[in-house]
């Protein structure tokens, strides 16, 4: 089970955008952001940020210039 993020959280001075995992959460701090609708508990993902590679088509470059 992990949690992932739904939009933009910054968690002990780390940024995680959406779908980001933030690992080592203590439970109340994770009862805390499931209940603000901040993350979501995704259960298909296991370790890392994200399970899914972007497709071959698709960038992984965020800047906006």
């Amino acid at each position: 089970m992990a949690l992932v993020v739904k939009g933009k959280v910054i968690h002990n001075g780390k940024l995680y955008l959406t779908g980001e995992e933030i690992p080592g959460l203590k439970e109340t701090e994770s009862k805390r952001l499931l209940q603000l609708e901040v993350i979501e508990v995704d259960k298909k993902t296991t370790k890392g940020k994200n399970s899914t590679p972007p497709a071959d088509n698709q960038s992984t470059d965020t800047s906006y210039e």
